[in-house]
């Protein structure tokens, strides 16, 4: 089975209640994005997130496809306000309904486009 299919398949044993996509105007390095993730798990209706940062379509560039498990009242403009970013770089948000297709989809390009991926939890960063 392929690297992606298994994280997909161990991300859909967790319990995720939104899923967003985040596209900055800027190049995002890896120690920026999992510090600028990390601060996530700091808001009080956070309690994990996991995120990979895939290649976009111009080669400088990546977005990030972000699995969250949040109180019920989490909502964009508090993800927009814990990244500190602007609006329009939260190109999607979503409640989850089906919690193994946002699994596999947020996990569809490991191993091959994705540039990083990291897990945060509550308690553990």
């Amino acid at each position: 089975m392929k690297i992606n299919k298994e994280y997909g398949n161990f991300l859909g044993l967790m319990n995720w209640n939104f899923i967003a996509t985040w596209r900055p105007h800027y190049n995002l390095s890896l120690f920026g994005s999992d510090k600028r993730i990390s601060t996530l798990v700091k808001d009080r209706s956070i309690q994990k997130v996991f995120f990979s940062l895939e290649k976009d379509m111009h080669p400088d560039m990546v977005h990030a496809h972000l699995l969250i498990n949040a109180d019920p009242s989490f909502n964009k403009q508090r993800l927009i306000k814990a990244l500190n970013v602007n609006p329009k770089q939260i190109s999607y948000f979503q409640a989850v309904i089906d919690k193994q297709n946002v699994a596999d989809y947020c996990s569809k390009e490991i191993g091959r486009n994705v540039v990083h991926y990291n897990y945060f939890e509550k308690g553990l960063t």
